[in-house]
């Protein structure tokens, strides 16, 4: 009779496991262009993004998500404070965050929307000068200014996606928009652009 009892329990067992759902990991590109939230003469550039998540198995129409991101907000900012007679500076800025979020994906149909929060590790920044005449023209430079910090401190991030997701063989491709809000204390900045990515 145990043994009976044993395999009955085994099939229910596998016929559990066997309708669950797994473990899914993605790799996404976004290429966006990134601000800064205070400051208005600073214009807005192009720049890259890569994310790696891992999505834990769930039989809902929801998953929650964990990954590493790396964000790099680039912007422009011009001194036309005429502290020379005809020559204006111009300062590129490249952050450099690494980034940990976790965020809920909600899947309706083949669309999803996922919601992030993260800590970021503010990592580097690449200060580039320009001298420019009157219009705008490079004069001389870049002289470049490199700092960096190795401390982990709490540093607040929020991202969003809303993109679709199609079965290709035994992949999914995602497509979507992808937006982000980062503090880390200095110059805050945002970024929106386009996101691909590759979910086994």
């Amino acid at each position: 009779m145990s043994a009976k009892l044993t395999f009955l329990f085994l099939l229910i067992g596998l016929n559990i496991f066997g309708q669950a759902d797994h473990t899914r990991y993605t790799i996404e590109y976004s290429l966006h262009y990134s601000g800064a939230l205070e400051l208005k003469t600073i214009e807005s550039s192009l720049a890259h993004s890569v994310f790696a998540k891992v999505e834990l198995a769930s039989k809902r129409t929801w998953r929650i998500s964990f990954g590493i991101a790396f964000i790099q907000p680039r912007i422009i900012l011009r001194d036309h404070s005429g502290q020379q007679p005809y020559r204006d500076h111009e300062f590129h800025y490249q952050y450099n965050y690494l980034v940990i979020p976790a965020g809920i994906k909600f899947n309706l149909g083949s669309f999803y929307l996922h919601p992030e929060i993260g800590n970021i590790f503010y990592q580097t920044l690449l200060i580039k000068t320009y001298v420019v005449d009157e219009e705008m023209n490079k004069i001389n430079g870049p002289s470049k200014d490199h700092y960096s910090t190795g401390q982990f401190e709490f540093k607040l991030a929020t991202l969003m996606t809303i993109g679709y997701e199609v079965k290709v063989g035994s992949v999914n491709l995602l497509t979507g928009i992808k937006g982000y809000f980062a503090f880390p204390g200095s110059i805050n900045t945002y970024g929106i652009g386009l996101v691909l990515g590759v979910k086994i």
